[in-house]
């Protein structure tokens, strides 16, 4: 397998795994199942790519310095829409510092894979 092909495949592997565990830390959001499918499935990771070139990678800072008003932007929900990137933010304030810390360092693994992935 090519560096490319592998650096995508990690990104998209990621990506499916991050919505896994939302699943199982909010099992009551059924639009994390839906958006998880379609990642998975339906939505090519070409576009992710370029999707989180464009709109993640210059979010890199605040994703370093933690600040929270990242989740005001829809960058992770875009193909679900701004209401499901306000509740996953209202879902992040209200978790403890502990998960929270967990939701940044997938963010970090997301911006590290992007990174390595040529568009």
């Amino acid at each position: 397998m090519s560096s490319e092909l592998k650096s995508y495949t990690d990104l998209h592997n990621t990506l499916v795994a991050f919505f896994d565990e939302l699943v199982d830390m909010f099992p009551k959001e059924g639009e994390f199942v839906a958006l998880r499918i379609m990642l998975k499935d339906q939505i090519p990771v070409t576009q992710i790519v370029k999707h989180f070139h464009r709109a993640l990678l210059p979010e890199k800072e605040s994703i370093k310095n933690r600040e929270k008003s990242f989740f005001d932007k829809n960058i992770l929900f875009i193909h679900v829409g701004d209401s499901q990137a306000h509740k996953f933010r209202r879902l992040f304030l209200n978790l403890d510092k502990e998960d929270q810390q967990a939701i940044w360092k997938w963010l970090d693994a997301f911006v590290a894979l992007t990174e390595k992935c040529v568009v």
